[in-house]
């Protein structure tokens, strides 16, 4: 059996309003119409009974907070007795028919009722009384109910209609605003006019904010498994290769240091064999950090100066960084827990990066400083940067702008960097690219080795 709808149990409640206010004033209107007639009829018989007594000659009492009024014509019409007819007893004069004919005749006037009677002797006088009834003091009482009932009447079935409509318009924006979640989960949510459904949409806002918070953190975990699932994949490869070529590449090390070491050699040879040599060494590093992304070794951490280490290594890269004419300046000092060597490799692929990035004649900042329960590393330089579209790829292994480089140095520095807890970060500041590496202190109670 279908259920019947909001809008159809509102009109029925308008509907069965409107008849029962209906159906109040009509009976409310009956019954005045009856008690009006009822008191008619009691103040014509009370003044038929007393012009029939005055007729007799008998005394006449008229009752009523009003009294009455009575007198006697002549056949000519003077007044014998009493005052002149008033209206309601000239009009019973007029319809009298015959003689000792009882002829009465009400009349409304302000409010009171006067009901008179008359009738004609064999001699042709008139004898007259008029009774006078008041209007009950709960007539207009009576009258005011009627009215109410109406207008309350009146204003359910408004109300209803009204409440509908304000019902029925938010529940269609309801499912209009459900609609386009289905559609984008950043699409606005209309609020009704009615509260109990203004209430649902703030709910339905909360749903889909949690909605929207639940997904990131989906495609986060998603992008963190599969960022995971390639450096698993690219370390099980790594290893591998690093296996194969790093015996070669030490025995081709092996035999170019020796033939450098002869006597006799040209300049072109002792040039070609020096290249060659700076080429097996390059080739030693991309090993060395294949190996360092497929062996997470576990971290040796102990408490020390961060600046101390920066500076250590800005002094070893300083002759390789003088003949690009760039200095490098360590600012800052703070204290944390870390790996020292993976931290220095971090800090030495950053620094390269900035040095090999800045202008001739500028320099390259290293600044070291507290950031509430991290410390943070911030490498600036005066480069370029890197194109904002192409700035999510950064720190994907291979990943590389350089003809020459191998695009694990920035893989291997954030990898530093959570392994300590901290994360790494690249921005731009004004003309400044930024570099940011944070580290998080060891919990009090925790193993330094982790």
């Amino acid at each position: 059996m279908p259920r019947p709808s909001l809008n159809a149990r509102l009109a029925t409640i308008a509907a069965l309003a409107l008849i029962a206010c209906g159906a109040s004033v009509l009976a409310l209107s009956l019954l005045n119409r009856s008690g009006a007639e009822q008191r008619s009829a009691r103040a014509e018989q009370q003044a038929s009974a007393s012009v029939l007594r005055l007729r007799s000659g008998r005394p006449v009492v008229m009752r009523g907070r009003r009294g009455g009024r009575m007198g006697v014509l002549s056949p000519q019409g003077y007044v014998l007795e009493g005052p002149p007819p008033p209206p309601a007893a000239q009009r019973a004069i007029s319809t009298i028919t015959d003689v000792d004919d009882v002829a009465t005749s009400t009349r409304d006037e302000e409010g009171e009722l006067h009901a008179a009677a008359a009738l004609r002797d064999e001699h042709g006088r008139v004898f007259w009384a008029m009774s006078i009834v008041n209007t009950p003091p709960r007539q207009p009482l009576l009258r005011l109910a009627v009215l109410v009932l109406a207008l309350s009447g009146l204003a359910s079935a408004v109300l209803a209609v009204r409440t509908a409509r304000a019902v029925r318009d938010g529940a269609r924006s309801l499912s209009n605003s459900v609609d386009r979640l289905s559609k984008s989960l950043a699409s606005p949510v209309d609020t009704p006019d009615v509260d109990e459904l203004a209430a649902v949409a703030d709910r339905v806002k909360l749903m889909a904010a949690a909605l929207v918070m639940a997904q990131s953190e989906r495609d986060s975990l998603t992008r963190e498994l599969a960022a995971q699932e390639r450096l698993a994949a690219l370390g099980r490869m790594s290893a591998g290769v690093a296996h194969e070529v790093r015996n070669p590449l030490a025995s081709m090390k092996l035999r170019v240091d020796l033939a450098r070491r002869g006597d006799g050699l040209s300049p072109d040879v002792r040039s070609d064999l020096d290249e060659l040599s700076s080429e097996i060494a390059r080739l030693d590093r991309l090993v060395v950090d294949l190996l360092a992304l497929s062996r997470a070794r576990p971290l040796e951490r102990k408490s020390q100066s961060l600046a101390a280490i920066a500076k250590k290594r800005a002094s070893l890269l300083e002759p390789w960084a003088d003949e690009k004419n760039v200095a490098i300046e360590v600012e800052g000092d703070a204290t944390a827990s870390v790996d020292e060597d993976q931290l220095a490799r971090a800090i030495d692929n950053l620094v390269r990066n900035a040095v090999e990035a800045s202008p001739r004649g500028r320099s390259v900042r290293v600044c070291v400083a507290r950031r509430g329960a991290l410390t943070e590393i911030t490498v600036r330089d005066l480069g370029p940067g890197v194109a904002k579209e192409r700035a999510k790829e950064l720190f994907e292994p291979f990943f590389t702008t350089k003809s020459y480089g191998t695009g694990l140095g920035l893989a291997l520095a954030r990898a530093t960097a959570e392994a300590h807890g901290g994360t790494l970060s690249y921005r731009r500041e004004g003309i400044e690219t930024v570099f940011a590496l944070t580290v998080a202190e060891v919990p009090v109670g925790s193993s330094a080795r982790s």
